[in-house]
């Protein structure tokens, strides 16, 4: 009897030896190891790894986190089997989070493998990297945050659920992906695209989630914007602005998207403008769909101004307007699909160009809603080119598709404006081709250069440019 008692009373202290607490605070000023042995350990104040510096957690460790407290890594983090967590509570934000170094500071390095990280604010990336493999990040009020473009993520076979955005950028930074990313039941299921400006190059790396981003994207000079094949970019009531460089390049199986978010009104379209660069912007197998804002006509899905990309293997679909390009631009457009705008009114909004514009179409193909205006819409502007031509341009069965001219079009005194044998231009009644320079339009024969109204059917292609089912030349609109 007596034995059985002290067995039981050995039983007891190492059952609450086992579980004593170990308190930890302050700086780690030397390679240290949290062992299993000590566990949990409680982070009573912010912890802070000196450069140069690891510390290691071992497998089955816990670690809790007194309210506000935060773990400072400057040097190097590795843990395994590692719960991070609140001390006091089961609320998200309980406690800060993991900081990956700082931007003034030196380059951190965070490794977790098989561990969970829970009501956190934040996991920090401000300078250097975070390594998560197969890893679970739970109940955070914030998100994983890529603070600066010194910044990289990798990571790999994990879960993100129950937080708010459950990564976001703030700035260019790297995301390496593996494979078996999950998000799961957060706010907002998307890869937040939160800042602006793009000043060197920012690639969007498919991982199986959709980006978003309601702040404009401007690709500065120096900028690139590079997607991967599969990546998915929704857009809230808003445009990306292409200054500098874009390689938007998907495959057939796996285009790159650029859609409106499921939550938003609009979203203004994709901008390639005057400074880019015209041999590294090229926008191939991509869908340019939903961009719906039908308020102002220079809204479009793709806008092109005095730039000449390459546009390959693309569908635009639920659009208000699809392609507009004006200026000095010499775009090369093949295989691609226009269809049907989804306004609905007796205008031309699938395809405006003006009288500057050179582009070259190959193997593509244009639809028409049963009002819009069946022809390319030529917008009221001013030919400053010595060198414009208005060439026949055909779409899979519309052969020399007609041109509709709004309003006025004057040819500058020091202009010269091409019209090319065959080319049927239709106008309404208040409409003009004003050359106060040089317009040379010469027809032939077989192919005589036609200047008619909107409404005469006896000429074009489509013959009823008008889109109401009659043939009523002559008649006034």
């Amino acid at each position: 009897m007596k034995k059985s008692t002290f067995l039981i009373i050995c039983a007891l202290f190492l059952y609450v030896t086992g579980t004593k607490a170990t308190d930890v605070s302050g700086t780690v000023t030397s390679n240290t190891t949290w062992t299993a042995a000590g566990s949990p350990y409680i982070v009573v104040n912010n912890i802070e790894v000196y450069p140069g510096i690891t510390l290691t957690i071992e497998n089955g460790v816990e670690v809790k986190f007194n309210s506000g407290r935060y773990l400072y890594v400057r040097g190097t983090l590795n843990a395994t089997g590692v719960k991070f967590t609140g001390n006091a509570g089961v609320t998200k934000g309980f406690w800060d989070g993991i900081y990956v170094s700082y931007e003034y500071n030196e380059v951190g390095n965070v490794n977790l493998t098989n561990c969970t990280v829970e009501y956190a604010s934040n996991l920090y990336i401000r300078k250097g990297q975070l390594t998560l493999n197969n890893c679970l990040v739970n109940n955070l009020s914030g998100t994983i945050r890529i603070h600066t473009s010194q910044c990289t993520l990798n990571i790999d076979n994990t879960t993100i659920s129950n937080t708010n955005f459950p990564i976001t950028y703030y700035a260019p930074g790297v995301i390496n992906p593996g494979s078996n990313i999950v998000f799961s039941n957060n706010a907002y299921n998307f890869v937040d695209i939160d800042f602006s400006e793009v000043n060197e190059l920012f690639w969007l790396k498919n991982f199986g989630q959709p980006y978003f981003n309601d702040n404009s994207i401007q690709v500065r000079a120096a900028g690139t914007l590079k997607m991967d094949p599969g990546v998915n970019l929704q857009i809230q009531n808003t445009e990306i602005r292409i200054y500098g460089k874009i390689k938007a390049i998907g495959t057939k199986e796996k285009p790159v998207i650029f859609d409106k978010s499921p939550a938003s009104s609009y979203w203004l379209g994709l901008n390639i403008l005057n400074s880019s660069i015209d041999t590294a912007c090229i926008v191939k197998n991509a869908i340019i769909c939903n961009a719906n804002y039908n308020y102002h006509e220079w809204y479009q899905a793709l806008e092109i101004e005095n730039a000449s990309p390459t546009i390959d293997s693309c569908l635009f679909y639920g659009n208000a307007y699809n392609l507009h390009i004006y200026g000095d631009s010499k775009p090369v457009i093949s295989n691609t699909v226009l269809r049907k705008s989804i306004t609905t009114a007796s205008e031309a909004f699938n395809l405006i160009m003006d009288m500057n514009a050179n582009p070259t179409f190959t193997n593509d193909s244009i639809q028409f809603n049963n009002t819009e205006i069946r022809a390319i819409g030529i917008r009221e502007n001013t030919v400053s080119s010595k060198t414009a031509r208005l060439k026949k341009i055909n779409f899979a069965g519309i052969n020399n598709i007609s041109y509709f001219l709004y309003n006025n079009t004057t040819v500058h005194d020091t202009a010269s404006l091409t019209i090319d044998p065959g080319v049927v231009i239709k106008t309404r009644y208040y409409s003009q081709l004003i050359g106060n320079g040089k317009i040379t339009a010469i027809g032939t024969d077989a192919e005589p250069i036609v200047f008619t109204h909107l409404a005469d059917d006896t000429y074009g292609n489509p013959a009823d440019t008008q889109n109401d089912g009659t043939q009523t030349p002559g008649v006034s609109n």
